[in-house]
């Protein structure tokens, strides 16, 4: 356990357990009384809601987008509620609007959110750093830096929530929320729902009131700098004078591992800072290091400070993550003292590179190959199907952020951009996430753009949570399924119509009867995602040896059951090697078999 929630007292732990960052999350939720969780799956954050849905005690279900559960969030502690929110780093910026909003009104009942960078991009499209939208806000930041200050710290959180009328902010990282450490568990502790009162001059957000409101929070701030002073999530651990480290989360860790004979200030509070602490820490050092994962906040902050001799992120890295090897590196290029010998290094045999592929039997690889026939522009939106991208498919052109392809397409197609068919392509998920206002503008608008939404009934890339059309709540409970058709007609599409994309003729056919209709036209795939709920496998195909000429059009699906034979192709003009199928791999989707033009894939008779 480390040193910010070291002492604190607690009643009899009810044991220890490892769990990952993300569980220690969703377990301080249940401890600290939480009654309504909301998110938005993403990676890393997906696993916080799939945990807090095993309490009973706490209503844990998906949002349709970031801004919605964040908007959820708000209702259930204007009742008075102790409520919680997650996401990703980039779901930040969807609910940005009502962050900072909700941020001038103040909040009765205590109200977190957990917002997961991932330094590295590891799944992310941009490496963003919730630090900065905590300035922005004016709200408080707390940095976790391994499970059990997880748990803890939203407890922390709700904590301060409420002692200061305020949201407040925990950043996570990658190697937070995926690291397992130990954890102590305690029991719940219940805290009474207040029930909402009426207040327009706090909740009603219109100039007149809201300028009342910006005199609380410059007041709120003041009051919160004073208190990270002497906050014991703030600590000083005094080793050697000669170095001494400001840092936070799982980038405490690594340079404690570099340099465990510092002197370390661990900012459990990455905003306000203690500027006084700071000061004081940094007068009592020769040498002051900042080392702080994703952008140079810290650095910045210190310079505001007046504290400008130290050595920071330029020494280190200013793209991706931060680990030993990297921080032992950046500090000898500064002339760091370093008292542990640097280890050695055995290098072993790297594994070779495995790009992302869409697995075998997606049911988005047929109506994709179907998009290259036809030699569209391919606007695309975020989810398995913008694995397209990539050869050997190659037939999607943009991928900006969820939602975009849709706009992007009427954009495109507003100033007659192109003389290919346009086609914006985005997942049942990502529809309901932030497509259907871009459509209503392609239908106000009338623009001859054909909209193919992927309905796989589930959010598949962020590990399988059910979508608001699969018919399921995040505990497993069944509910309404959504119409996607009733959906869009409502909206105005004259034209909608479903095809299996396993299909690839009936893509086509159905795809140029859209591209042909005046206005916009909607395509509904259907079919489940081939892993989801479990993996749906029907009778393999195989490569019928006496058939096969070695041409390998049906590796051009891209499926990673398809692979090359040790043997020369018996119909091969040019002594190519033929194909073969992995029958443990093989879902029976049949999409290679419509691709070989000498019907040399046949199914498994056995």
């Amino acid at each position: 356990m480390s040193g910010a929630v070291k002492g604190k007292r607690r009643e009899k732990s009810e044991g220890r357990v490892l769990l990952s960052g993300n569980e220690a999350f969703a377990r301080g939720a249940y401890e600290a009384g939480v009654v309504l969780a909301s998110a938005y799956p993403g990676t890393p954050s997906s696993e916080i809601l799939l945990n807090e849905a095993g309490y009973k005690e706490i209503i844990a279900d998906w949002a349709a987008n970031e801004k919605t559960a964040f908007e959820i969030g708000i209702g259930s502690a204007m009742a008075g509620a102790r409520t919680m929110i997650s996401m990703k780093q980039p779901g930040v910026s969807v609910c940005l609007d009502a962050l900072l909003n909700w941020s001038h009104t103040g909040t009765p009942g205590g109200f977190v959110l957990v917002a997961c960078d991932d330094p590295g991009q590891h799944s992310s499209q941009t490496e963003d750093d919730t630090r900065m939208y905590a300035k922005l806000a004016r709200v408080p930041c707390l940095d976790p830096s391994d499970s059990m200050e997880a748990k803890e710290f939203v407890g922390e959180a709700l904590a301060l929530s409420e002692k200061f009328d305020t949201l407040t902010i925990v950043r996570s990282t990658t190697r937070v929320s995926h690291s397992k450490t130990i954890v102590d568990l305690y029991p719940r502790t219940e805290y009474p729902i207040k029930g909402f009162e009426r207040n327009p001059n706090k909740y009603v957000v219109v100039p007149g009131r809201a300028i009342l409101r910006e005199t609380e929070v410059i007041k709120r701030l003041a009051a919160l700098k004073e208190y990270v002073e002497t906050s014991p999530l703030n600590q000083v651990e005094w080793n050697s004078k000669e170095v001494g480290v400001i840092t936070s989360g799982v980038a405490y860790y690594h340079a404690k591992h570099v340099l465990p004979e510092a002197s370390f200030l661990k900012l459990g509070i990455s905003f306000p800072l203690p500027e006084k602490m700071i000061k004081d820490f940094a007068s009592k050092v020769k040498r002051l290091v900042v080392i702080e994962e994703t952008r140079p906040f810290f650095e910045e902050e210190l310079k505001i400070m007046g504290i400008y001799d130290f050595v920071g992120m330029d020494s280190f890295r200013v793209q991706g993550e931060l680990d030993p090897d990297i921080i032992r590196a950046g500090l000898k290029k500064a002339g760091v003292p370093m008292e542990q010998p640097e280890p050695t290094v055995i290098k072993t045999a790297e594994a070779p590179p495995r790009p992302p592929v869409m697995c075998p039997g997606c049911p988005h690889r047929g109506i994709f190959l179907a998009f290259k026939k036809l030699d569209a522009n391919v606007f695309s939106d975020i989810g398995c199907y913008t694995l397209a991208f990539a050869p050997p498919i190659n037939a999607l052109h943009t991928a900006i952020c969820m939602g975009a392809s849709i706009g992007n397409a009427v954009g495109m197609a507003k100033v007659h951009g192109t003389d290919k068919p346009i086609i914006a392509a985005l997942g049942d998920g990502t529809f309901v996430h932030s497509g259907m206002t871009p459509l209503y503008d392609a239908v106000y608008t009338q623009t001859n753009i054909t909209i193919v939404i992927l309905d796989n009934r589930i959010t598949a890339m962020t590990g399988g949570q059910p979508a608001a059309e699969s018919g399921f709540r995040a505990n497993g409970s069944p509910t309404v399924v959504v119409d996607l058709e009733a959906l869009v007609r409502g909206i105005g599409i004259k034209f909608v119509k479903h095809v299996d994309p396993y299909d690839i003729k009936a893509c086509m056919d159905v795809l140029k009867e859209a591209i042909a209709f005046e206005g916009p036209a909607v395509v509904l795939t259907n079919r489940p995602c081939a892993l989801m709920p479990k993996k749906i496998k029907d009778k393999p195909y195989m490569v019928i040896e006496d058939k096969c000429t070695g041409c390998g059009v049906c590796m051009s699906c891209g499926c990673p059951a398809i692979g090359l034979s040790d043997q020369v192709a018996k119909k091969s003009k040019k002594g190519e090697k033929a194909r073969t199928i992995d029958p443990t791999l093989c879902t029976g989707c049949s999409v290679c078999a419509q691709l070989c033009a000498v019907h040399a894939i046949e199914l498994m008779e056995k």
